[in-house]
């Protein structure tokens, strides 16, 4: 009766959590609500041995589709080694050709455009069936990571075929030639492992059983969650990086701002501290903008950023006049030039 009780409780609580997410409109806390209840469904006494058993019908579920990736990529690995080999042959044999080419580029220089043609197409295939290898074996290596490391050594292996038969040496890649293969391509049709070529078909059986099965609705619903908490964490990664460069760039501006409205507020006192007349030429050329002598009369223009200060009356607030210079920069169409003043800061 006790445990009766406590299942009745423990179901009451599970209920209660589902409502309380599953008609959220806000992603956010939907998939935090979801997040807590997958984490609930999996560590309750009650619902654990559920969970488990649900996992292990996955599992056996996909035992065929796992033991067909593993044999893949051994095909896989086996024509890599194959085609690598060929490939290499291929790159031994234009390697005369090309030298054989830019030899009769020399000899020859009445034809020098023809032979420089030839040349080039030997070394554009030389090049890329280099480079297809190149990319077959970082698959292999580790160097090029992926999320369907199956995909991505087929399609390298294919490259490389590709190029091979560019190149005009269709026939040493004879032995993986298919033209029995479901889906055709322009380039040639070849296979490099039998039972990759059936995994897709696997995958759509697997893809029907979790639309039935009670273990596929689960495995979606865990599927689902990791995938958004994995978004939602990049995400706020991404916000915080952001969040820190804006408060930096904050602190810099108003630093910036603060520095011109202490040089504009003590001009004269700076001007007439500048014992040395470069000095105070260079001071007046930071201020003012196209100062000319029209006889005795000196007419000049207040520089940017000074001339915005101008629009600022006297004010013991600082941070009041920082916010309006911001308001009034931002305002701006124009590009605002700030000239270093922090040599001028402290005069």
């Amino acid at each position: 009766m006790e445990r009766n009780e406590q299942n009745e409780k423990t179901l009451k609580i599970i209920e209660k959590q589902y409502a309380s997410f599953i008609d959220q409109q806000n992603n956010w806390d939907f998939f935090r609500g979801l997040a807590e209840y997958v984490k609930t469904l999996q560590e309750t006494i009650q619902t654990k041995p559920f969970v488990e058993a649900l996992e292990r019908q996955r599992e056996m579920a996909r035992k065929t589709y796992e033991i067909m990736n593993s044999d893949a990529m051994k095909e896989l690995r086996k024509s890599a080694e194959r085609m690598t080999k060929i490939a290499e042959e291929v790159i031994r044999k234009h390697q005369p050709m090309f030298e054989k080419s830019q030899k009769t580029a020399k000899d020859l220089a009445e034809k020098q455009q023809s032979a420089l043609r030839t040349i080039a197409v030997y070394k554009n295939q030389y090049e890329h069936i280099a480079s297809a290898v190149k990319e077959v074996q970082d698959h292999l290596n580790g160097r090029i990571l992926s999320s369907n490391p199956l995909d991505g050594l087929a399609s390298g292996l294919f490259d490389i075929a590709k190029q091979v038969k560019a190149s005009g040496h269709e026939e040493v890649i004879k032995e993986f030639e298919d033209n029995n293969r479901k889906i055709k391509n322009i380039y040639g049709n070849y296979t490099f492992s039998p039972v990759y070529e059936k995994i897709s078909d696997e995958e759509v059986k697997i893809e029907r059983k979790e639309e039935v099965e009670p273990w596929g609705a689960w495995w979606i619903t865990k599927d689902i969650y990791d995938k958004k908490h994995q978004e939602y964490q990049d995400q706020i990664q991404v916000l915080e990086i952001e969040m820190s460069e804006h408060s930096k760039a904050d602190y810099d501006y108003q630093t910036t701002v603060a520095t011109v409205l202490s040089v504009a507020r003590r001009a004269k006192t700076i001007f007439d501290n500048s014992s040395e007349p470069s000095r105070k030429r260079a001071f007046l050329n930071y201020i003012l903008q196209n100062p000319t002598v029209n006889g005795k009369k000196l007419d000049f223009a207040i520089a940017s950023p000074f001339n915005l200060v101008l629009k600022l009356a006297d004010n013991p607030n600082w941070l009041r006049i920082v916010n309006d210079v911001r308001t009034i920069f931002e305002g701006q169409n124009e590009y605002i030039y700030i000239p270093d003043l922090r040599k001028y800061s402290n005069a």
